[in-house]
Parts: structure tokens; C-alpha cells; sequence
């Protein structure tokens, strides 16, 4: 439980991080790298705590 909770908290710290970054305009091709990033963070916690 106390796992899953944890993974929880990184998911929402990461949300909260594109959040921010998606209120900045940005070229397309930072876009594409921002988004790819965000992808691999998301697989990373998924895998380590689900």
C-alpha cells in the first residue's frame, strides 16, 4: 500500500511539472521533447511502483 501511495505522489508531481510547462509556449520541437520526457518519467514510475 504504502508503495502504490508513493507512485501516486510521483504521478502527481509529475503532472504538475507538464502542467506547468504546458502553460509556457513552446516550439514544436521542444514540445516533442518535453512530451517524450514526461512519457519516460511516467513508464519509469509505472514500472517501479505498479
Amino acid at each position: 500500500m504504502s508503495k502504490a501511495t508513493i507512485g501516486l505522489a510521483e504521478f502527481d508531481r509529475s503532472f504538475n511539472n507538464i502542467e506547468q510547462i504546458g502553460k509556457v509556449s513552446l516550439e514544436e520541437n521542444q514540445n516533442k521533447r518535453l512530451y517524450q520526457e514526461f512519457k519516460k518519467e511516467i513508464d519509469e514510475i509505472l514500472s517501479e511502483y505498479f
